[in-house]
């Protein structure tokens, strides 16, 4: 039998037998020494042994430096001495970086008079080799080697022999550390085998109790909890959910009481929604019908169907005013995000109506008294309320523009200059009052030449046979002529 068709009482049985089985391992080593363990561990990786591998740095910056000092003194060449200088101050500089670590990291006290000694023997080394130095400097090379000899050589054996002996109390540490952490496995491996056998015996009854308990929670094996959830999951509510006779507490009770609560809110939500899509927010869902979760739906969607009312009533209020040349009303009531768009885009066609209305006005009264040099202001415009500034401008350019033009051939009638006449081009009522205008000019000009043309007739020549042209002559013309 495969473990995919066993039921849930024996999966859960074998699953948590094996689980409590690896708990038990895992909470005995980790628990019980695997701390200590890692203690000990983490005390010779991070403290023990990076002091010993310090000390045999400084070990090997000691050595740099006698193979630095020896190498002076078998150099002729000012620059490989000094070469072989840096040598040696670099490692001097390598040596107390590590004896500062070794300071930092030494506690105990026996560590700290081993180290003492070293910082002893370090003193003398380091006075041995200024003075060595000094010597080569001035070209004493042999005056140096008796020096290197004589003391610097025992000063840095006692120096060497002093970290050595700090190596081997960090050494004999790292051993006793060992030993422990040995000990401490071994205590760990009987602990464990305690545990298991005490936790085995817990796991069987524990396995046993807790697949009863689940079941009857449950209500049903899981399988089909899990197939019921998955359906209402993916909004399925027609699913029929079978309990047993007076369940009324498990998780397949409750599920079916969650699922007709959701009919329930759904049914009312599709109704509303209907209502809604007809343009009727007067649907209301019953607040009191529903419980827990499903309330609060029903209290929401009651307020956005208020806000979503409200704001319609609002901005067809508003509307039917402009379309009915109302230009005093308004939303005012307080909205957000999207509402509070329409708002202000109806508010702001209001305004910019009002605006606009009240300028109109202005050039009005300005034209009504003559003055044609009131214009539209077009800042801040666009769209219609553009189109609109910029079609009376340029109405109120063109009745300027006609007025102009006429009243300056009209003065120059009243002077007796007929050579003015309007010259722009006009349509409409303008062009006739400029047809008109040059046609008086027109006129008048061809009296003054006909009368001319008698007067000369008769003062130069005595002709009086010469008559006005009657021709065409109508008014004032006709009667001048005659």
């Amino acid at each position: 039998m495969s473990l995919s068709n066993m039921k849930v009482g024996t999966k859960l049985g074998l699953g948590f037998g094996a689980v409590i089985v690896l708990l038990v391992v895992v909470a005995a080593i980790g628990i019980s020494n695997i701390r200590a363990l890692n203690n000990d561990m983490n005390d010779l990786i991070t403290d023990k042994f990076p002091k010993t591998v310090w000390s045999n740095e400084v070990i090997s910056d000691i050595n740099v430096i006698a193979r630095a000092m020896r190498n002076m003194l078998l150099e002729n060449d000012k620059a490989k001495i000094d070469q072989e200088l840096d040598r040696l101050i670099a490692a001097r500089k390598n040596i107390l970086s590590n004896l500062d670590k070794l300071k930092e990291k030494i506690t105990t006290e026996k560590g700290k008079e081993y180290l003492q000694k070293i910082y002893d023997a370090r003193a003398k080394y380091v006075g041995g080799q200024d003075r060595f130095i000094e010597l080569v400097k001035a070209g004493k090379q042999s005056e140096a080697k008796d020096l290197l000899l004589a003391e610097i050589r025992d000063t840095q054996r006692e120096y060497t022999n002093a970290i050595a002996d700090l190596i081997k109390f960090q050494s004999d540490l790292m051993t006793e550390t060992g030993e422990k952490a040995s000990k401490d496995a071994v205590s760990a491996r009987n602990q464990m085998i305690m545990l298991t056998v005490i936790a085995a015996l817990l796991g069987t009854i524990l396995a046993y109790l807790i697949v009863r308990g689940l079941l009857k929670q449950l209500g049903g094996e899981p399988d089909y909890a899990a197939g019921v959830a998955q359906k209402i999951a993916e909004g399925d509510l027609s699913m029929a959910i079978a309990t047993k006779q007076g369940d009324t507490t498990s998780l397949l009770a409750s599920m079916k009481a969650m699922q007709e609560a959701l009919k329930r809110i759904v049914g009312d939500v599709q109704r509303i929604v209907e209502a809604a899509n007809k343009g009727d927010f007067s649907i209301k869902l019953d607040k009191e019908s529903h419980k827990g979760f499903a309330k609060d739906i029903a209290t929401e969607l009651n307020q956005l169907s208020d806000t979503v009312d409200g704001a319609f009533n609002d901005t067809i209020r508003v509307a039917q005013a402009l379309a009915a040349g109302d230009l005093s009303q308004k939303v005012t009531k307080d909205y957000t995000g999207a509402f509070n768009q329409v708002k202000v885009a109806v508010n702001t066609t209001a305004d910019s109506l009002t605006k606009i209305v009240a300028e109109i006005q202005g050039i009005v009264d300005a034209a009504n008294r003559g003055d044609f040099s009131t214009k539209m202001d077009l800042s801040g415009k666009a769209g219609y309320t553009k189109t609109l500034s910029d079609l009376l401008n340029q109405l109120s350019d063109t009745v300027d523009g006609a007025f102009k033009d006429t009243i300056q051939v009209a003065q120059a009638l009243a002077a007796g200059d007929l050579s003015q006449k309007v010259t722009r081009d006009y349509q409409g009522a303008y062009n006739d009052v400029k047809v008109a205008v040059n046609g008086t000019v027109d006129a008048l000009t061809q009296i003054v030449a006909e009368i001319q043309q008698i007067v000369e007739a008769a003062a130069v020549r005595g002709d009086f046979s010469v008559k006005m042209n009657m021709a065409g002559k109508a008014g004032y013309t006709k009667t001048l002529s005659e």
